[in-house]
């Protein structure tokens, strides 16, 4: 017997089966129910969200001999069949990207003047539709608005606006949505038990989050996972070895490295993970993942797995969430500058380096010294144990009983990175003055827009940690408030310690204040008085003008 993939063998065959598109299921059931039937559908979304799918249950719902069009198709007769088998005459699925000319569409065009021969609807589905040539779609455009009767188009795409507005207007669209995390899990759930699949629970939770909303992605990755593991359970660790992911466990402690200050560590465990055979992008993309489901977890959110507050937990009191966001500026940044390297190891091990360099001496609310600690601390709350026998929770001390001069003290000198201020020295208003020209230079290669329009802002005070800037345009304003966290990082990069920044608007100049108008200079009066010469002729260009 010939094997299915499993998302070929768990391919709704009714509307009621289709998981997460309930607008688009409860609309075409209403028009079916009463009989309102467009004659054009574009159906566009990510991939592997149940386009095509839908466009054969409408198919099948349209030509239904038990009461067709019904909402309800039966699955049994005669045309059902046909259409589940890809055999029915009267439904045509057509590929766009090997269909995509002129003289394809001209044939199509041609047939679609014929009658159904065995239900009640052509239909005629036709995939990557915005693969189609622009001759195609001319072509195509008289018969999309006015076809034959019974004539339906349905038309599925990724990527809608490669589309002619003139083929847009002329359908109705319906837009997929990415299905959520706990939607695709209910379903794999239900997968695994209706084929003889073990798996754990939190195994599926990572195959859910690896697939990005798609669940024929995640239908395929535990198809695979499950040819892995051959009969046995499924694991996380199976998962992340068939997909290519990090454990949580890793970045955890690359984490814990970054608090230490130790970087050479935090170096040697990226080169563990390429060891072991994961790739840059993948290493990057699933620290970002981490880093902002731990940005999470610091705000209070309740939608955080069991197994990721069990990696959070020993974090909980180490970075605050200003530092996160940092760290995910630089990690996004690296990821969109990998195409351009060759070597793209060297932009994560920037990235890492200029997150220490951002705290400089900024004190963290704990510093983790001890690795043995950090795998102690996970080990001991996966058993269950509580936080009075936790290694890492005793070198974690409550961060409100703590003073800035303490957490200072508690970080070795020797891995503080020296920064651009003698932190001897406090910093006045003159010294930030002076240095305003030199963070505006440094500024420039990285946010050019940016630094124009603080290139105009004018340095008025400094008082409590905060920078008060003023600019004269309201334009420059809103610019600068919208990426104040970032000039906030560059100013604690500049001078080494954390400033605030408040940017203000330099009000209108009052009427008495506004300079008088220049007066009106006789130009001839002037010159002839500069150079001493006097009037010989003067003749009156727009009178001669007239008289020609």
């Amino acid at each position: 017997m010939v094997y299915h993939a499993l998302y070929r063998q768990w391919r709704p065959q009714t509307f009621a089966e289709v998981v997460g598109q309930p607008h688009i299921v409860r609309t075409l059931q209403n028009m079916l129910e009463q009989r309102r039937i467009h004659h054009a559908f574009l159906f566009c979304g990510p991939r592997g969200t149940g386009k095509t799918t839908m466009a054969k249950i409408l198919a099948k719902a349209l030509n239904c001999r038990e009461g067709g069009p019904t909402a309800h198709p039966c699955l049994n007769c005669s045309s059902c069949l046909a259409i589940n088998e890809g055999r029915h005459m009267d439904v045509l699925e057509i590929d766009g990207a090997s269909n995509r000319g002129i003289d394809e569409i001209r044939e199509l065009r041609d047939r679609v003047k014929f009658a159904p021969a065995e239900g009640g609807y052509k239909v005629y589905i036709i995939d990557e539709v915005h693969m189609l040539t622009t001759e195609a779609f001319n072509a195509l455009l008289k018969t999309l608005e006015e076809p034959p009767e019974r004539v339906i188009f349905v038309f599925a795409t990724t990527e809608p606006h490669r589309l002619p507005q003139t083929i847009l207007s002329r359908c109705q669209r319906f837009d997929f949505r990415r299905l959520g995390h706990s939607v695709i899990l209910d379903r794999l759930l239900e997968v695994c038990e209706g084929s003889q699949l073990q798996a754990e629970r939190s195994a599926l939770s990572l195959i859910a989050e690896a697939a990005d909303g798609g669940l024929r992605d995640a239908l395929a990755i535990l198809d695979q996972v499950g040819s892995y593991v051959g009969g046995a359970v499924i694991t996380v660790a199976d998962v992340e070895d068939v997909v290519g992911l990090v454990p949580n466990q890793q970045y955890t402690q690359i984490l814990c490295s970054l608090a230490g200050r130790d970087l050479a560590a935090a170096f040697s465990q990226i080169d563990e993970l390429i060891d072991r055979g994961k790739e840059i992008p993948q290493i990057i993309s699933g620290f970002i993942r981490f880093v902002r489901n731990y940005l999470l977890y610091l705000t209070g959110a309740t939608d955080i797995s069991p197994e990721d507050r069990e990696c959070f937990q020993p974090l909980a009191q180490v970075f605050k969430g200003s530092q996160i966001i940092s760290l995910v500026d630089l990690l996004i940044k690296a990821e969109k500058e990998l195409r351009f390297v060759s070597e793209p190891k060297i932009l994560l091990e920037l990235a890492l380096y200029r997150f220490l360099e951002a705290l400089g001496q900024e004190p963290l609310k704990s510093a983790i010294h001890s690795q043995t600690a950090v795998g102690e601390s996970l080990n001991n709350r996966a058993n269950g144990g509580d936080d009075s026998s936790d290694p890492l929770a005793a070198q974690i001390p409550p961060a409100e009983t703590e003073t800035a001069a303490a957490r200072v003290s508690n970080t070795d000198d020797d891995s503080v990175p020296a920064t651009r201020l003698n932190p001897a020295e406090p910093l006045t208003l003159q010294k930030l003055k002076q240095a305003w020209p030199q963070l505006l230079d440094r500024m420039k290669h990285e946010e050019p827009a940016l630094t124009v329009k603080l290139s105009t802002a004018e340095v008025m005070d400094l008082q409590d940690g905060v920078v008060t800037i003023q600019v004269e345009k309201a334009l420059a304003r809103r610019v600068i408030e919208t990426d104040r966290a970032l000039i906030e990082h560059e100013l604690q990069r500049e001078f080494g310690q954390p400033l605030r920044l408040r940017c203000t608007q330099s009000k209108a100049k009052p009427a008495a204040e506004v300079a008088p108008p220049v007066r009106q200079v006789d130009i001839t009066q002037m010159t002839l008085s500069e150079f001493e010469g006097q009037v010989v002729e003067k003749n009156n260009l727009k009178g001669a003008r007239k008289s020609e």
